[in-house]
């Protein structure tokens, strides 16, 4: 609405915006959450977003009323009457409330088996995350906590304040583990850094670049804007002038809320985003699922103002969206190691999007829907992708077809194809977001068929909740093509583009995923994993047999096979079990018609809690509880980065002279057989 020919060149009011007297016929300039006014103090300053046309610069009068600058957006300190001068400024084409951001709060529940992270801990040991660099963007995490001692680096973006909310954040994305199993995070030796989150829009794009900072993770809102903002904006050109970052959001915690302003306005449950920089198109927003796959009522859902599908991913988390952005952002660092690795450099934020959807796993709705987006984080399976290099990329003109070859081989259950592109900046206020559009379809061999999955966006709610339909997509800047039991044979992937390209030509990024049939996995617990013995601990598998039912059993201190249930329903991937007082090594074992599959050999055991018994001027000793079925207890110290360690006691005390002692701080763990 604000574009006639390449973007930014053309001012002009929106046709469908309605003109009126005030401020000379430019309040078509001003977002729903700011209506012009007459105020008692017309002197008094308050904070605005203010959107600029590409490569322009506000009048000089007002370059002293500048607290923050991020290309074509601003954030200025005006009185009422300062807002009507810059409402005149040719330059200027949106202007918004600025409203503070607010954490979204962690719930406590640590576990990383609902998103596979503890399963690629085990099966890819050296992928840890090392030397990648993740900003958070709030307030300053406790940079004296003991599950990020000696990983962090300020840069001097960051608030002198610091909150538990950041360091719950940071231990989630990069814990150690050294304070509890449950300060374990995703990439345990990545580097973390802070940047202050009252700044809404993006960091200066010299701090990424000059600090190899590619992650940036976002886990604050504001009040539900269902609009295309100046954030939203900035957004998308931070990351088109950066192709490599990778910015991750938190839905928010307004799922049972309603817009009140756009098309979607008083529809409970949806488009309900808490903030509109979570709308920008070249991002991922990240809504909670609860440990059975459901999406948690709180998690704020989508559609973005525009139909547009949010949130992209759901995650784990109790009862706040704030740890499922961690966790992607945690395992973005992951699939950025990897890829440097093979590559020696950086992937591009599309390709890592289309890996990440890929992979995720079907929940909700079947395909896309509004609550989960495009599924649960599957890191494990992402990671497969990327190591298998089921992936492309490409680059498209103006009416240009590109055509890709899969081969698919016998025995697949499942192809599922993701196109992602990283879309130029809209303008704030525009009614539609997408500039570029591409067009995905997929044809096999025979001639046969098929269109990406796409949503009924009109404001119905009815339509919200629907399923997906095969029809042409042109409102994201994401496709998703999946089916299932292909024959085997040459398929051709199309993308196409429309004729109107900004800048004559697109970058894309595909990346695809073929499921055998009749696979079974076991992801949880394993070997390096263990279950703490209480009423409910939830063991977990990968499963593609056409069968419902299958039989479960455990082996607990080599006693023998026991029947847990005979009818375990294997589409749920997941199974309860009472462990309550029981500790030692154990097995699991599935049998499904014929077939059995054993999981690793996994510890059963209550959390140990050692105590201080003395502390003398020379000695200090520790004990703790005897663990039942234990042979000895390792003894270990903190060290520069993490645990090392120290002794291997039978008993469940342990002495120690002072000057024999490395630090202050010491962990005892239980070792069976």
């Amino acid at each position: 609405s604000l574009r006639a020919g390449m973007r930014g060149e053309h001012w002009g009011p929106p046709k469908n915006k309605k003109k009126n007297s005030l401020s000379k016929n430019l309040e078509w300039k001003l977002a729903p959450n700011l209506k012009l006014s007459a105020s008692k103090d017309q002197n008094k300053e308050q904070l605005y977003m203010v959107g600029l046309l590409k490569d322009k610069i506000i009048s000089n009068q007002f370059s002293n009323k500048i607290i923050y600058a991020s290309h074509s957006s601003l954030v200025l300190k005006l009185s009422r009457n300062d807002l009507e001068l810059v409402l005149q400024d040719p330059n200027v084409t949106y202007v918004q409330k600025y409203v503070l951001p607010s954490v979204e709060s962690p719930i406590p529940g640590h576990d990383l088996s609902v998103n596979n992270i503890n399963y690629v801990h085990n099966k890819y040991s050296d992928l840890k995350g090392k030397n990648i660099k993740i900003s958070i963007k709030e307030e300053l995490f406790d940079t004296l906590d003991l599950d990020i001692k000696n990983r962090f680096v300020l840069i001097g973006s960051e608030l002198n304040s610091t909150s538990q909310h950041a360091s719950a954040i940071a231990t989630l994305i990069a814990g150690a583990g050294n304070a509890s199993w449950q300060g374990q995070g995703v990439a345990q030796e990545s580097l973390i850094t802070s940047s202050s989150y009252l700044n809404l829009l993006p960091d200066a794009d010299d701090i990424f670049t000059a600090n190899k900072i590619y992650i940036q993770n976002h886990s604050y809102g504001s009040t539900i804007e269902s609009f295309y903002g100046v954030e939203a904006a900035a957004y998308d050109e931070n990351v088109q002038n950066i192709p490599e970052l990778v910015h991750v959001f938190s839905s928010g915690n307004s799922g049972l809320d309603s817009a009140t302003t756009g098309i979607y306005a008083n529809i409970d449950g949806y488009s309900n985003l808490t903030g509109n920089f979570k709308l920008a198109k070249n991002i991922i927003t990240v809504g909670a699922m609860d440990k059975n796959k459901m999406v948690v009522d709180r998690s704020s859902k989508g559609p973005a103002y525009d139909g547009r599908v949010k949130p992209e991913l759901v995650a784990y988390a109790t009862n706040g969206t704030s740890d499922a952005a961690a966790l992607v952002s945690g395992s973005v660092a992951l699939l950025q190691e990897s890829y440097l690795k093979m590559n020696n450099e950086y992937p591009r934020s599309d390709l890592i999007k289309s890996i990440l959807i890929t992979g995720a796993e079907d929940v909700g709705l079947e395909n896309v829907d509004f609550e989960t987006g495009f599924g649960n984080l599957d890191l494990s399976k992402s990671l497969q992708i990327l190591n298998s290099e089921n992936y492309f990329e490409g680059s498209i003109g103006s009416d240009e077809i590109r055509e890709h070859e899969i081969e698919i081989p016998e025995n697949i259950s499942s192809l599922k194809i993701t196109i992602s592109w990283i879309d130029p900046p809209a303008n704030p206020g525009d009614e539609k977001a997408l500039i570029n559009d591409l067009d995905s379809s997929l044809r096999s061999s025979s001639g046969q068929s098929w269109l990406p999955w796409t949503l009924d966006s009109r404001p119905i709610l009815g339509s919200l909740m629907s399923a997906a339909t095969r029809v042409k997509d042109t409102l994201n800047n994401v496709e998703v093509i999946s089916i299932k039991n292909p024959t085997p044979g040459i398929y051709t992937y199309a993308v196409m583009a429309n004729s109107t390209l900004l800048n004559d030509n697109q970058n894309y990024a595909v990346a695809f995923n073929l499921e055998l049939k009749d696979e079974f996995n076991w992801t949880f617990p394993d070997s390096d994993h263990s279950l703490i013995n209480l009423e409910r601990n939830t063991v977990r598998w990968e499963n593609s047999f056409d069968h419902e039912t299958a039989v479960l059993e455990i082996n607990i201190n080599n006693t023998g096979w026991q029947i847990i249930s005979q009818n375990v329903q294997l589409n749920d991937e997941s199974y309860d079990l009472n462990l309550d007082g029981i500790s030692g090594t154990a097995l699991l074992r599935m049998t499904i018609g014929e077939k059995s599959y054993l999981s690793e050999d996994f510890v059963i055991s209550k959390t140990l809690k050692p105590e201080v018994e003395f502390n003398c001027d020379e000695e200090i000793g520790i004990s703790w509880d005897k663990i039942e079925g234990a042979n000895a207890y390792v003894i270990k110290y903190l060290g520069d980065l993490y645990l090392k360690e120290f002794k291997t006691v039978r008993d469940t005390t342990f002495t120690i002279l002072k000057s024999e002692l490395p630090n202050r701080y010491l962990s005892v763990s239980p070792i069976f057989d």
